[in-house]
């Protein structure tokens, strides 16, 4: 899983967090969705942003919960711009971790994902978020021991959130039951084989014989814990290493595609629309001033 992060924490060369500021300008309006899980930290100015199927007003000091299921784009930008603190993480963090996952896939229609903290649970959750800020910056030194530490803070911040909201909004959304099976080690174990062999030829069938089920089983289980099906996980994970070629090492697209693992430019822009709503040029445009960040 490639982005574009200040901070960035691998663990046996598979991402476990990052951290990275985005601001974004009045005339853009890109449309994200990235394979990882985010906390939003609003640092100045406001905006209209369409999460979903919804609308929300987002503002300074607000902190936004948003998973990798629901595309985003901004429908309205403040005089100004907009600039926010993206602190991303690897959805295998949560696998086990029932509660937490509630928090990012299991709600109720009426949730919002800008939580309402107040009072001492924002200072905290914020003093936490800076925490983690922290230990990623420090992780550019010492990956393996930050890893932990970082994966650790995430849910910390997590748990804290979700002891607010059970108070305060008792029953606004369900709880993931905890699996009476072992999907949540399965999809690591599925997951660790698609990052290593990202680069070649896989195919679902493959994948669910390395951990010894189905292919429908672990289409389910990864729709369960990872929000989309694997084959729509490794074309998203494709289409963000492209990126990353193209940015960090000066790639030609379909040069970056094909070295990515997609296997012909017509499978390669196929994908890459239904991603991101648009063309890979478009897309490289609207994000040029930092856009693509978030």
């Amino acid at each position: 899983m490639f982005d574009k992060y200040l901070y960035r924490v691998e663990e046996n060369g598979q991402f476990i967090a990052g951290y990275g500021i985005c601001r974004i300008s009045q005339k853009e309006n890109p449309v994200f969705l990235f394979t990882s899980l985010r906390y939003i930290r609003v640092t100045d100015g406001s905006a209209l942003w369409k999460i979903g199927s919804r609308v929300y007003p987002v503002k300074q000091g607000d902190i936004v919960a948003v998973n990798n299921i629901e595309p985003r784009q901004f429908v309205g930008i403040g005089e100004g711009g907009f600039c926010c603190e993206i602190f991303a993480f690897s959805p295998s963090v949560f696998l086990g971790r029932s509660a937490c996952c509630a928090l990012m896939y299991n709600r109720s229609p009426d949730f919002s994902p800008v939580l309402p903290l107040s009072g001492e649970c924002r200072e905290e959750v914020n003093a936490l978020l800076n925490l983690l800020r922290e230990k990623l910056r420090l992780s550019q030194n010492s990956f393996g021991y930050v890893s932990i530490c970082a994966a650790s803070l995430i849910c910390a911040v997590t748990a804290d959130i979700l002891q607010f909201l059970r108070m305060r909004f008792p029953g606004d959304f369900t709880l993931a039951p905890v699996p009476s099976d072992n999907a949540p080690s399965l999809v690591i174990r599925a997951v660790e084989y698609i990052n290593a062999r990202l680069c070649t030829p896989l195919r679902v069938e493959e994948i669910a014989r390395s951990v010894h089920v189905s292919r429908g089983y672990l289409t389910a289980v990864f729709q369960k814990y990872i929000g989309i099906p694997p084959g729509e996980y490794i074309s998203r994970c494709r289409a963000e290493r492209t990126l990353y070629l193209i940015r960090t090492q000066h790639r030609g697209v379909l040069d970056a595609a094909l070295e990515s693992g997609f296997c012909t430019s017509s499978g390669f822009y196929k994908a890459f629309r239904h991603i991101y709503g648009m063309p890979p040029g478009e897309y490289l445009r609207s994000s040029e001033n930092g856009g693509d960040t978030e």
